[in-house]
């Protein structure tokens, strides 16, 4: 894990800083928007090129919504255990995301929806 952390400190932190800085993106913002593209590339690139390659729409928005839901429940799942004491959210940006998770879902139905 050591190796992981100093290859992300070296190579990964100096370029998001810039890019922020370049962009005049506060560093909560950065850390939700670039971070979360840096992390979810390699998906979208194997997904544009299972579409282009394969022409399987439906598995490719599977493996996206299996994706999110594996983010939801474990990684969140996790968070909130390992959290000592009472977990508060915020209402307004829990409504938010949970919002534009449900239409991203709906979104994703409605290109796969077949007829069946």
């Amino acid at each position: 894990i050591s190796l992981l952390a100093s290859t992300a400190d070296d190579y990964f932190v100096p370029q998001l800083e810039a890019l922020s800085s370049r962009l005049g993106l506060r560093e909560d913002v950065a850390g939700v928007t670039l971070l979360a593209l840096g992390n979810g590339m390699p998906d979208v690139m194997t997904a544009l090129s299972s579409v282009t390659k394969a022409n399987d729409l439906a598995l490719t928005m599977g493996e996206f919504l299996g994706a999110a839901n594996f983010i939801v429940i474990l990684v969140l799942g996790c968070v909130i255990f390992a959290k000592q004491g009472p977990t508060t959210v915020d209402p307004w940006p829990f409504l938010r995301d949970s919002l534009a998770y449900c239409l991203v879902v709906a979104f994703m139905v409605s290109i796969t929806w077949d007829g069946l």
